[in-house]
């Protein structure tokens, strides 16, 4: 299956295939030693109830991301806000302050604002569908 980017992602994860419900298992950061700009993959495992399979969010031009662990902080993610900015970059808050708003906002965590989002969906670790 070939990725899904960009608006078609944003589309996808405010439906039933957000990531909503899924266990954080990975964020890679990725500093390019060119001159392009740096790369953020999140990899999520489906949550109960859901086909078992590996969802890939990959944030390609990344111009802000931001990122809290805390050891006592399960990564189930609880709250999800996915949008595409006025400026036309893709955002995404993991532990948004209010998923309902349609604006990034200070209060959010754990977050990536891009110029390209893809989604690649896994039936399991490492096999991409």
């Amino acid at each position: 299956m070939m990725p899904i980017v960009d608006q078609d992602a944003v589309t996808m994860l405010n439906g039933p295939e957000t990531v909503r419900d899924c266990l954080l298992v990975s964020v890679l950061f990725e500093e390019p030693s060119d001159d392009s700009s740096p790369t953020v993959s999140m990899r999520f495992k489906a949550g109960i109830g859901r086909p078992p399979r590996d969802i890939m969010l990959v944030f390609r031009g990344v111009i802000e991301f931001g990122f809290l662990y805390l050891a006592d902080r399960g990564r189930h993610v609880e709250m999800f806000k996915c949008l595409q900015t006025q400026e036309g970059h893709y955002y995404v808050s993991l532990d948004p302050y209010d998923e309902r708003e349609s604006v990034p906002t200070e209060q959010d965590g754990d977050y990536v604002r891009a110029e390209h989002v893809e989604i690649v969906f896994a039936k399991d670790a490492g096999e991409v569908a």
